[in-house]
């Protein structure tokens, strides 16, 4: 198959890809070669290795070839939930990398939504692309979950936020939702996680079977994902004003 474009997925931890299979499905069926590049490493060294392992075991799976599954959070150093405090050093390692990709069919990142604040980051790293003439119209979020209109410590799984614009929504055929089903099974390493997950996951991948995007909006990155305590903060992996911070020490 010729390739016509790169598809690049920025994920900021590994197993976010769960949120995006059928997009990396479709990629790769408009002949475009998919690369998957993650801004985050696990505390323990061990652990971060299994848990790249399982991600990149599901990614060739689905005919992502290995050469373009890249660890950005090891090679940087930059460690789960402290993606603001690397966050111009993961933008320059991206603008540099993306320098030797003139030719890209679409960008896509989690959504900006207050779930994990390295999603944030990761999301405004990628805003800072639209104004690029390479990446007009080209650069994607995707929800995975948030806490808006939420009881304390819960949230939801991808579920849109209208705030952040028109929503396209590309249906998933019967055999892709049981198959993206099966590799949410995939990471056992996150099992206990996955056990409050994986309910979720099912029924709107089952049930639902549409996979939601939204285009990027950096005048988004002014204002809160949305009403209410954000779920970053409930849980106090990071405080709004840090966020805040990071995103305002990026380069306009």
């Amino acid at each position: 198959m010729q390739i016509n474009s790169s598809a690049i997925f920025l994920f900021p931890h590994q197993d976010d890809e769960v949120g995006i299979f059928q997009k990396i499905v479709d990629e790769q069926n408009d002949g475009n070669e998919v690369f998957c590049l993650y801004f985050t490493r696990s505390l323990n060294d061990e652990k971060n290795l299994i848990r790249e392992l399982e991600s990149l075991k599901v990614l060739l799976d689905y005919g992502v070839k290995r050469k373009n599954v890249l660890f950005v959070g090891r090679l940087l150093g930059i460690e789960d939930k402290n993606l603001c405090s690397h966050i111009l050093e993961a933008k320059k390692w991206l603008d540099r990398w993306l320098g030797s990709h003139s030719s890209v069919s679409n960008v896509y990142v989690p959504a900006w939504e207050g779930g994990h604040p390295d999603h944030d980051c990761l999301n405004a790293i990628a805003a800072t692309l639209i104004n690029q003439e390479n990446f007009k119209n080209k650069v994607w979020q995707f929800p995975l979950y948030n806490s808006y209109k939420c009881p304390p410590y819960f949230y939801k799984i991808q579920s849109i936020l209208r705030e952040n614009g028109a929503i396209k929504i590309t249906p998933i055929n019967f055999k892709n939702r049981f198959r993206f089903v099966r590799s949410c099974l995939k990471y056992p390493s996150e099992w206990l996680a996955w056990v409050g997950l994986f309910p979720f996951f099912f029924f709107n991948y089952i049930f639902l079977g549409k996979q939601l995007l939204q285009p990027i909006q950096i005048n988004r990155l002014q204002y809160r994902p949305h009403a209410g305590k954000l779920y970053y903060e409930v849980r106090n992996f990071r405080a709004w004003q840090e966020i805040c911070d990071a995103i305002n020490s990026l380069p306009k």
